[in-house]
């Protein structure tokens, strides 16, 4: 992974002092400030926090140099937005990954609430597009993209990203189901397959992890979360996932995280889910299993979403175990030729 210095990338410049802000380096934000503007953001952008707040510190707070793990972003950098009295108040991160044959740019961004409709977003998305764009055409040969979800609620953001020249391409489902009310649970769960024993992921499995999550092409994985197939794997809470192993080969693997506690609900977010093969008998097992684990952890609720390709593979498993759809939220792309 490479960084980029403030200033200019390429002729890039950065934000200027728009309404008075001044701009830094994202690994110069702590965790404690980054949390409340991440919170603040994505109450107002979705109104039900799907995401995980350990996901969107990986995707937004670049690692120190010299420090970055292996299997991380070919690229990440990310802008910070400070108000006169020093307070955190906007952010904006590019990434870009290659797999499965192609180069993807992951571009997000974070703006408090009180401060928008001012031209901050539309000035961070500037320097985004130029940045990544400028990246994915510096490194030719690949199919390449970049983009972002956005919330179908969101109509401001999705004119602004449409204005830049990007196009609603497809649509990313997002399921839930309240846990209290988790089918089986009195002893008529679905069974894992014979000999396939579940257990909580250790840091020895990502690597395997990673391989079985990326065994089924999808183009749109890397766009969706922002994280690289190693750091879905790393960026897990061990104590809320489950792998399932048979003959000590990781078969499956069911990956979440923490989101937050909303309107009185303990959510948690699968950040990643795979079963070899897309076997859709297994896959009920392995949602049951982790119903139990999340359940017995505290959780009310449970929130994945799916790319067209995972939409696919699960739907059947994930409607057969009470799952339901809460939005169908669209991916905004520019792709390139």
């Amino acid at each position: 992974m490479h960084a980029i210095p403030l200033g200019t990338h390429a002729g890039v410049p950065v934000p200027g002092r728009h309404l008075g802000l001044t701009w830094s380096k994202g690994s110069e934000v702590t965790l404690e400030e980054f949390d409340v503007l991440a919170q603040r953001a994505d109450r107002a952008d979705t109104g039900r926090m799907p995401r995980s707040v350990h996901a969107l510190r990986m995707a937004f707070l670049p690692p120190a140099p010299g420090e970055e793990p292996e299997g991380g972003p070919t690229l990440h950098v990310t802008l910070a937005g400070r108000s006169s009295d020093g307070t955190l108040i906007a952010m904006g991160t590019v990434r870009i990954a290659e797999e499965g044959g192609r180069r993807t740019a992951a571009v997000r961004a974070l703006v408090d609430p009180s401060w928008r409709g001012r031209g901050i977003g539309r000035a961070l998305l500037a320097w985004q597009d130029g940045v990544a764009l400028h990246d994915l055409e510096s490194h030719g040969g690949l199919p390449s993209s970049v983009g972002v979800p956005i919330a179908a609620s969101m109509v401001d953001r999705r004119r602004l990203y449409t204005a830049a020249g990007f196009s609603a391409s497809l649509r990313l489902e997002v399921v839930r189901k309240a846990l209290q009310d988790r089918e089986g649970a009195a002893g008529n769960a679905p069974a894992l397959p014979e000999g396939w024993i579940a257990r909580a992921p250790e840091s020895a499995d990502h690597a395997a992890i990673a391989a079985l999550l990326g065994a089924i092409p999808d183009p749109h994985r890397f766009l969706m979360r922002a994280l690289t197939l190693a750091e879905v794997a790393r960026v897990a809470d061990p104590a809320l996932s489950l792998v399932f192993e048979a003959e000590g080969t990781i078969r499956g693997a069911i990956l979440a995280a923490p989101a937050c506690t909303h309107d009185g609900e303990d959510i948690a977010v699968v950040t990643g889910h795979a079963v070899a093969g897309g076997d859709a008998s297994a896959a009920q097992g392995m949602l049951a299993a982790i119903e139990s684990t999340l359940g017995s952890a505290g959780s009310t609720a449970l929130t994945l979403s799916l790319t067209p390709v995972l939409a696919r593979q699960w739907a059947a498993p994930l409607a057969a175990r009470g799952f339901r759809g809460i939005a169908s939220d669209p991916l905004y792309t520019i792709e390139l030729p």
